[in-house]
């Protein structure tokens, strides 16, 4: 089973976007959320890689994960691209 990590949200280009339970989960007013079945971010993750937050900025929002990975949309979370970025702490 993959965990998924515990939960982030971000706002950005009037939308909310968050990551809980295995879901990309979304609202324009941050009350009401419908989960997104259609982004593709679940499936670039490896077996073993968690998603550890959700952010946004310079009109992408922008995920990270365990392994140092960044993931980004410049569609309000419909899809997602793997950078080549790796973030170090």
């Amino acid at each position: 089973m993959r965990n998924y990590g515990a939960g982030s949200i971000a706002f950005g280009n009037n939308m909310f976007i968050g990551i809980f339970n295995g879901d990309i989960i979304c609202s324009s007013d941050g009350q009401e959320w419908e989960v997104n079945f259609e982004p593709n971010l679940f499936s670039l993750l490896d077996n073993d890689e968690i998603l550890l937050g959700i952010t946004y900025g310079n009109e992408r929002f922008v995920s990270f994960s365990n392994k140092g990975c960044s993931y980004v949309s410049s569609d309000n979370g419909n899809t997602w691209t793997k950078t080549q970025t790796i973030i170090t702490v």
